[in-house]
């Protein structure tokens, strides 16, 4: 009996270390490796500084262009969104971005996701690798227990989401073999096209301010950013998104401003075409052309009458 509690200690030795060994290499990876994520790339950015970013869920990911509004503005920017992100998940990449760099501007996508006040739970994914970060966890931790497991329990948050961060991303970055985000400056370009015609399912109503909204007015207030939310166009929307309007400063309305069809890639999704259509209308909302600029700064007498 001895023999055998002994040799279940040895056991349970051997796999806690294992998982300490393998929680610091996994980390380290992440670190270090290959971006597999945007979270990635933005920890590794020092001294940026942007006139502006762009913040929030594919619907932001895949809508604005910053080379475009670099080659028509000559504004500098990153498209920071991500997939699947909430407000939650967006709040932590500007805080995670200001650490290092600076910005004048954010222009954060918002839309009937607004009603979502915890993390996502596809979203979350992504930040759970950096969890021991205190600036993290503090914003995690409000929201369950199992957020504790993961920061304290080695290799548990990588094990129990293996498809979204587990050894194949973690391999693939070690070798090198990561997303390339600096060609275009974080956007990321959709290409099928909406093919049938189709009408917006109603959303659940906003019926209450979101907290992580709040933490980024604040944020932006503190470092003297202007902070912009938009709505970005959507297929036959149906809903209210009135409240964002009492909720929100400086918010503005895009949901019904391209209203053709083959300009989405699903119904709430612009394709390529669409989001350069788009990413026009963002330039005259909230951007000056450099030719425009050009004008301005002509003496009077050369200006074509």
């Amino acid at each position: 009996m001895k023999r055998f509690v002994t040799y279940i200690a040895l056991l349970l030795g051997i796999l806690v270390l294992l998982a300490f060994l393998l929680d610091a290499l996994y980390t380290k990876v992440y670190n270090t490796g290959a971006y597999r994520n945007k979270i990635m790339w933005v920890r590794e950015m020092e001294g940026e500084a942007v006139d502006y970013i762009l913040l929030g869920s594919s619907r932001m990911n895949n809508h604005i262009d910053p080379t475009q509004i670099k080659r028509e503005t000559g504004k500098d920017g990153f498209n920071l969104g991500v997939n699947a992100f909430s407000i939650f998940e967006s709040h932590l990449m500007l805080k995670e971005f200001l650490k290092k760099n600076t910005t004048q501007m954010v222009i954060v996508q918002v839309d009937s996701r607004y009603r979502q006040t915890k993390p996502d739970p596809i979203g979350e994914k992504s930040w759970l690798p950096f969890i021991y970060e205190p600036y993290v966890y503090e914003e995690f931790e409000p929201y369950g227990t199992e957020y504790k497991l993961y920061k304290h329990i080695p290799f548990y948050r990588f094990q129990k989401f293996e498809s979204r961060i587990g050894y194949r991303d973690v391999i693939t970055s070690a070798l090198g073999k990561g997303h390339v985000y600096n060609m275009l400056s974080g956007f990321d370009p959709r290409s099928q096209v909406l093919k049938r015609e189709l009408t917006y399912r109603e959303d659940k109503p906003i019926v209450q301010e979101n907290t992580s909204s709040k933490k980024m007015i604040e944020l932006c207030k503190k470092h003297n950013i202007k902070l912009i939310f938009v709505t970005a166009p959507i297929y036959k929307f149906k809903g209210d998104l009135a409240p964002l309007r009492q909720y929100l400063p400086n918010y503005h309305d895009f949901k019904d401003s391209i209203r053709h069809r083959e300009l989405f890639s699903d119904q709430i999704h612009l394709n390529a075409k669409g989001a350069e259509l788009f990413t026009g209308q963002i330039i005259d909302a909230f951007f000056e052309r450099e030719s425009t600029l050009k004008r301005a700064n002509e003496p009077i007498d050369t200006l074509e009458l």
